[in-house]
């Protein structure tokens, strides 16, 4: 018994410190969540097929208001669901006795650069095109993604990868203006090289939590 006392004591000023640490830490910072909502409308959507959304964190006031005090940032999830869809007949989707699976359906983060002529200060996505020199980081993807399931009713990727986290954490206060590339792959038992759906109404909710130093 005395022996595990005198461990016991050895060990507290360590405790005691690391206790100490993670307060300080918590009390030197706080949590700010950013939602970026996009809302794809496709006409005449191809699949397979692949499609950009501008992002730009410098239009919302929470990422302004912080941005010199930013110490870490992180895509935190992504949320993903079909609120129309048309069928080659131009028919209505319907979950209940329709059936339709995407082999996949994928999400990459590709940051942008101003076009020619125009600067970072603006805002609208016209002055913005995806950077060649940028790799496209996957964030997520869904697999065998059968529409009934995913039809207004969202799905979440919560795990993203360490090293896309690394790199948006590195760049978000430089490079806050970025693209969500969206990946459709092929249906199941696709025929043809390329399936044509008159219209396909989709939404993701990208969140991002910002660490900001007090």
């Amino acid at each position: 018994m005395k022996k595990y006392r005198l461990i016991l004591l050895l060990l507290l000023p360590i405790i005691l410190n690391s206790c100490y640490n993670d307060t300080l830490n918590s009390l030197s910072s706080f949590k700010l969540q950013v939602p970026i909502n996009f809302r794809s409308n496709f006409y005449n959507k191809a699949a397979p097929d692949s499609t950009f959304n501008f992002a730009n964190l410098s239009i919302y006031k929470e990422f302004n208001d912080n941005v010199d005090r930013i110490k870490n940032a992180q895509i935190y999830q992504l949320t993903y669901w079909i609120d129309s869809l048309q069928l080659e007949n131009k028919i209505p989707f319907n979950p209940k006795k329709d059936s339709l699976e995407f082999e996949f359906i994928r999400f990459y983060l590709t940051f942008a650069i101003p076009k020619p002529g125009h600067t970072a200060a603006e805002a609208d996505s016209s002055a913005w095109m995806p950077d060649p020199d940028s790799p496209s980081y996957l964030i997520g993807e869904f697999n065998n993604v059968n529409i009934s399931e995913y039809y207004r009713t969202p799905k979440k990727i919560i795990s993203i990868s360490e090293d896309v986290a690394a790199i948006l954490s590195q760049a978000v206060k430089n490079k806050p203006q970025f693209y969500l590339l969206s990946e459709y792959g092929k249906t199941k038992g696709q025929k043809v090289p390329v399936r044509y759906f008159p219209l396909i109404f989709a939404r993701y909710d990208l969140v991002i939590r910002l660490d900001v130093g007090i």
